[in-house]
């Protein structure tokens, strides 16, 4: 996911070229917050990139970085800044656990379908397998 982002010391805002062309772009006519503008925005991205240099404020410097969608997926990261610099943060901890997720949602799939399988098999009257009575351990299967 395309993000803005300012690299220099001061803050973040668009030139009055960069407004103009936004304005023009989501066709809203009111005054704008920036600061409280998303700024994966779509119509932001494309400002920059049309604008490049021209799209900067005289305190900023706006780039535009590319969030892997895993961090996207998970809401891994985050902008912070240091004096108007902003970096984004990324959350490992976050992705690992998503991570860790998806494999264990992929397993449970897998062991529903064999389950389901299993049923089909058991209720087609051709089929060879039967269940015996349930013991502490559990189901015992086995073939005539």
């Amino acid at each position: 996911m395309k993000t803005v982002i300012n690299v220099a010391y001061g803050r973040f805002g668009l030139s009055e070229k960069g407004i103009l062309l936004y304005k023009q772009k989501t066709q809203i006519d009111a005054n704008i917050d920036f600061m409280s503008l998303p700024r994966s925005d779509p119509n932001l991205v494309a400002v920059v990139e049309e604008l490049d240099n021209e799209a900067n404020c005289p305190h900023s410097q706006l780039v535009i970085t590319d969030i892997p969608d895993e961090y996207v997926e998970c809401q891994a990261w985050e902008i912070t800044n240091y004096f108007g610099a902003e970096i984004i943060r990324y959350r490992n901890d976050k992705v690992t656990l998503y991570r860790e997720n998806q494999r264990l949602l992929a397993e449970n799939q897998r062991l529903l379908n064999q389950i389901r399988d299993l049923e089909l098999k058991v209720r087609d009257p051709e089929s060879k397998l039967r269940f015996s009575s349930p013991t502490r351990i559990g189901m015992q299967c086995y073939r005539n």
